[in-house]
């Protein structure tokens, strides 16, 4: 995880160039805004189909799930180690830093694809599970919040709280016979 944050700022600083121009800034209430926008509506989706998916899957199997959201598992430390060890450095560096260095070839579109293939190949090394490559997509919504507020806080932001409540949700099923 260094690379992701040490790489690109010792790019900017060898090249004598600006953080702000990577979006290695903080707009407050814009990125904030739209965090909760997102999170507004894809947690619900997401979890509904989550949800969905245990059951099946649990149907399939001859289980049944039990949902018990286990709030005892420090979501507020969570959250912080999510934010400084993780959503920070990997916005620095794929939004912060690819992204906006393909986006002085590309449109948007491309530029987030291309910046997010590389977002999902990297959680693909090491643990070779064709579901690991599933960051792809919310990888997009972190592409478009970084892109309209040209600033990786409200991402790293969302990415973090992403991160915390697919494991509150992977810790509230139960499977049982």
């Amino acid at each position: 995880m260094a690379y992701q944050l040490y790489v690109p700022l010792w790019w900017i600083r060898y090249n004598r160039l600006e953080p702000a121009d990577f979006g290695i800034n903080i707009h407050g209430r814009q990125d904030l805004r739209r965090t909760a926008l997102a999170i507004v509506i894809i947690f619900p989706i997401y979890a509904l189909l989550y949800f969905g998916m245990q059951w099946y899957l649990a149907w399939r199997n001859s289980f049944v799930i039990h949902i018990h959201p286990d709030l005892q598992i420090g979501l507020a430390w969570m959250f912080f180690t999510e934010l400084a060890l993780v959503a920070i450095p990997e916005e620095v560096f794929y939004r912060g830093f690819l992204q906006t260095r393909l986006l002085r070839m590309w449109p948007f579109w491309k530029a987030a694809l291309v910046a997010n293939l590389f977002f999902a190949l990297a959680h693909f090394v090491g643990d070779y599970n064709i579901a690991r490559l599933l960051p792809f997509f919310p990888g997009l919504v972190f592409s478009y919040l970084a892109y309209r507020s040209g600033s990786v806080m409200g991402a790293s932001i969302f990415h973090a709280l992403c991160n915390c409540f697919s494991q509150v949700l992977y810790k509230s099923v139960i499977w049982a016979k």
